[in-house]
C-alpha cells in the first residue's frame, strides 16, 4: 500500500514542476522579447531625438537667415529711395538755394514711414542744411557719424553706419548716400530708423529667442542695452560671420543654441540666441512621452501574463489537490480490496480444514455440533 502511494506523488510533483518550468519559461520568453523591443525604441528615439535636434537647429538658421535677408532688403530699400532723392533735380547745393530741397523732402519724408526717424540733407561740410522732421540732428552728427563725410567724399559710394544707442532705449542705424553732380562731392543726404521701433527687424519669432545685430568691429548694434552676455558671445562667434552657422554655446552657465546669418551689403551679421532647453524642450518631451507609452505598453501585456499564470496555478493547485485526494480513494479501496480478499481466503482454507475435520470425526455428535456452529459463523463471515 505504501509503494501504491508513493506511485501516485511522483507524477504529481512532476506536473507542478512541469508546470512552473512553463510558467518561467513562457515569462522569460515574454521578457526577452519586450526587452529586444524596448531596446530598439530606445535606438528609435534616440535617432529620432538626434534628428529633431537637428531639424530644430536647422530651422532657427533658416528663420535666421530669411530674417537677416528681409533687414538687408529692408535697407537696400533705403538706399534706393536716398539715391533716387538725390538723384533729383531739385537736390542741388551748388545753387546756394534750399527751396526746392525742403519743399521736396517735406512732400516726401514728412512723416515718413521709410525712415522712423528722419531724413536730413548735409553740405560738404557736414553741416546740416535741412531735415525732417526738424528735431532731427538738431544738435549736428553724433560722435558716431564725424568721420562719415570722409567716407562718402572718397569712396562715392552709400554707406550704412550703426549709432549710439540712445541710454538702451534706441538702436540707430544711419543711411547716407553722396549727392554728386558729375565727379563732384555736393554733399549728401541722411536717414536713419530706429531697429527698436521694428524698422527692419520685425522679429516672427517667440520671446523666447533672443535676436541681436552684431557689426564685424565687435559692437553689438542691437539690442541697444545688451545684456552682459551678448557682448562676449557676439565677440566669440563673431569669425564665423560671412556663411550661416549655428553653434551650441554656454551662456551663464546654460547651454544656448545661436545662430547667425550676414546681412548682404553691409558688415552686419543677425544672431538668434536661445535657450537649449527652450528649443528642444518640445521634442524631447514627445520623445518621452513615446518611451513611456512603449513602457507602458510592453507593461501591460506583462501583467496580464503574470495575472493569467498565476490564476492558473491556482486552478491547477486545487485539480492537483483533487487528484490526489482521488488517488489516495483508490489507492484505500484497493487496499481494501486486496484485505477482504486475504480474508476471504483464509476464511476458505479454515472451512476446508473444519470439512476435513467433520468428516474424519463422525462419532462424537456434541462436538459436531460445535464444530458444525463454527462452520456456520466462518460461512457468515466469508459471505
Amino acid at each position: 500500500m505504501k509503494s501504491a502511494a508513493r506511485t501516485a506523488v511522483v507524477p504529481e510533483s512532476e506536473l507542478a514542476l512541469a508546470h512552473a518550468r512553463f510558467a518561467q519559461v513562457a515569462m522569460w520568453i515574454y521578457v526577452a522579447t519586450a526587452g529586444v523591443g524596448i531596446v530598439l525604441l530606445v535606438l528609435t528615439l534616440a535617432a529620432d531625438r538626434a534628428h529633431q535636434k537637428e531639424e530644430a537647429r536647422e530651422r532657427l538658421s533658416l528663420e535666421t537667415q530669411v530674417r537677416a535677408h528681409y533687414l538687408a532688403r529692408h535697407l537696400h530699400l533705403l538706399v534706393e529711395e536716398l539715391t533716387r532723392l538725390g538723384l533729383r533735380s531739385e537736390v542741388d547745393l551748388l545753387d546756394e538755394n534750399m527751396a526746392p530741397e525742403r519743399s521736396l523732402l517735406r512732400l516726401s519724408h514728412e512723416n515718413s514711414a521709410v525712415f522712423n526717424v528722419g531724413v536730413a540733407i548735409l553740405d560738404r561740410g557736414a553741416t546740416v542744411m535741412w531735415s525732417e522732421p526738424q528735431t532731427f540732428l538738431s544738435g549736428g552728427l553724433p560722435p558716431s557719424l564725424q568721420g562719415l563725410m570722409g567716407t562718402l567724399r572718397r569712396t562715392g559710394m552709400v554707406q550704412i553706419v550703426p549709432g549710439q544707442g540712445g541710454a538702451g532705449t534706441s538702436a540707430p542705424l544711419y543711411v547716407a548716400s553722396p549727392i554728386m553732380r558729375g565727379a563732384q562731392f555736393t554733399g549728401a543726404l541722411l536717414g536713419a530708423i530706429d531697429l527698436v521701433s521694428g524698422a527692419g527687424l520685425e522679429s516672427g519669432q517667440g520671446p523666447q529667442i533672443t535676436t541681436a545685430l552684431g557689426a564685424t568691429d565687435g559692437r553689438v548694434i542691437y539690442p541697444p542695452a545688451p545684456g552682459a552676455d551678448v557682448g562676449p558671445l557676439w565677440l566669440r562667434v563673431r569669425g564665423r560671420s560671412g556663411a550661416p552657422f549655428v553653434s551650441e554655446e554656454q551662456i551663464s552657465g546654460r547651454s544656448a543654441v545661436v545662430a547667425g546669418a550676414s546681412v548682404q551689403g553691409t558688415d552686419f551679421t543677425l544672431l538668434s540666441i536661445v535657450d537649449a532647453a527652450t528649443l528642444l524642450g518640445p521634442a524631447q518631451r514627445r520623445l518621452l512621452t513615446r518611451l513611456v507609452s512603449g513602457l507602458t505598453l510592453a507593461s501591460v501585456p506583462l501583467v496580464i501574463l503574470v495575472v493569467q499564470l498565476r490564476r492558473s496555478l491556482r486552478t491547477f493547485r486545487r485539480s492537483e489537490e483533487d487528484a490526489v485526494r482521488n488517488e489516495r480513494l483508490r489507492s484505500l479501496g484497493e487496499a481494501a480490496d486486496v484485505i477482504a480478499h486475504e480474508v476471504k481466503n483464509s476464511l476458505n482454507n479454515l472451512r476446508v480444514g473444519l470439512d476435513v475435520v467433520l468428516r474424519g470425526d463422525r462419532a462424537r455428535p456434541p462436538r459436531s455440533e460445535g464444530v458444525a456452529a463454527m462452520r456456520r459463523e466462518i460461512e457468515r463471515l466469508s459471505d
